[in-house]
């Protein structure tokens, strides 16, 4: 009886956790929304890109990616190379 009690209370546990994760998905995915509305609110307000300022957002959209990518990855190294001297300070 003690450890159906106790399975079910685990069961409730788990279960407020995933809704928890639930509600949290769900107000990022409205977010997004609200975001997608205030840009196609703005875009028809202005008008829209004609191809040559689509493609330089494209291309400057990748530039920044690649950009984050980079500062990414040398980030790592950095953490990496830090934690080889922490190693050989400490031997």
């Amino acid at each position: 009886m003690k450890s159906d009690v106790a399975h079910a209370h685990n069961r409730v546990a788990r279960l407020k956790r995933e809704l928890e994760q639930l509600r949290g998905e769900m107000r990022r995915t409205q977010k997004g929304l609200d975001t997608l509305a205030s840009v196609e609110q703005k875009l028809g307000a202005e008008g829209f890109y004609n191809l040559t300022e689509a493609q330089a957002i494209v291309t400057e959209l990748k530039n920044i990616q690649m950009s984050l990518s980079s500062g990414e990855k040398e980030r790592a190294e950095l953490m990496q190379s830090l934690a080889k001297l922490k190693d050989d300070l400490t031997r």
